[in-house]
């Protein structure tokens, strides 16, 4: 059974961090499934900490596709 990475292999500022640990996000897979709509409902997140989350979940992403390519 493979693992859920951690939101905190996103490199996530540090307030964008506990904003989704007090949301109680701890997965990608979690913050994934949130969207970004999701993410401008939580407290202490406003447009620029959920463009900031965004952009690194993508970062993060592109990055685990390179990794798998043979």
């Amino acid at each position: 059974m493979r693992r859920t990475p951690e939101i905190y292999q996103l490199n996530l500022s540090t307030r964008a961090a506990n904003a989704l640990i007090r949301a109680g996000v701890n997965t990608v897979e979690q913050l994934e499934a949130l969207g970004y709509e999701g993410l401008l409902s939580l407290r202490n997140v406003g447009v620029n900490t959920a463009y900031e989350i965004s952009r690194k979940l993508q970062a993060w992403k592109r990055q685990q596709a390179e990794s798998n390519r043979p």
